[in-house]
């Protein structure tokens, strides 16, 4: 009989371990994908960051602008007077360089809180006006390379009057929306944008 009782005790003992075995191994499996989900979202977020940086100009918002400008040469009383006048098109570009961004541009809170610091938005291009679509309205008399560039330049100061504090605070919106959307789609459920002077050290 003590031979039997031995028996059924090693058999209960052997079948409490398996079990527990057989529980132990379920909770591993159950855990390990976690870990893995953690470890790819930061490899994830690591990366798309640093595509962001590489990235460089981000443009967030287009204006369209056309101006004339005319020039003018005083002739003698016996001749007409020397006129240029030329219609200029071109599109400003306004956003962001991130790669002119400090080093504190991107901060976090843990894996739910972002805080995403940028440069003021401003004229990305220096060289916006569309030289190809130039148009001359009335010319009269010859004009030389240097006048021409003269209001080349008078045009481009014009183009830039035309862009407005409400443009320049509809490209800030738009670099918002775009920087909260793309982080929320990485895994982070709050996304702060804050924006910073241009000639900010960094």
């Amino acid at each position: 009989m003590k031979t039997i009782k031995y028996i059924l005790i090693i058999a209960v003992l052997g079948g409490v371990g398996c079990f527990a075995y057989m529980k132990w191994n379920a909770l591993r499996d159950f855990l390990t994908p976690s870990l893995e989900v953690s470890e790819t979202k930061i490899d994830n977020t690591a990366n798309r960051i640093k595509e962001i940086k590489n990235i460089g100009e981000w443009e967030f918002l287009a204006v369209d602008c056309e101006v004339i400008v005319e020039k003018k040469r005083k002739r003698s009383f016996l001749v007409h007077d020397d006129y240029l006048v030329r219609i200029y098109k071109g599109c400003v570009r306004i956003g962001v360089d991130i790669k002119n961004a400090g080093d504190d541009w991107l901060t976090t809170e843990g894996d739910s809180v972002v805080y995403v610091n940028l440069p003021m938005p401003h004229v990305l291009d220096d060289r916006f006006i569309d030289e190809a679509n130039t148009e001359v309205f009335y010319e009269s008399g010859k004009w030389s390379g240097e006048e021409k560039e003269e209001m080349y330049e008078e045009a481009k100061g014009k183009m830039l009057k035309l862009v407005s504090e409400e443009n320049y605070g509809e490209a800030r919106e738009q670099a918002r929306l775009r920087f909260t959307s793309l982080f929320k789609a990485v895994g982070f459920d709050k996304v702060i944008v804050n924006f910073y002077p241009k000639n900010k050290e960094g």
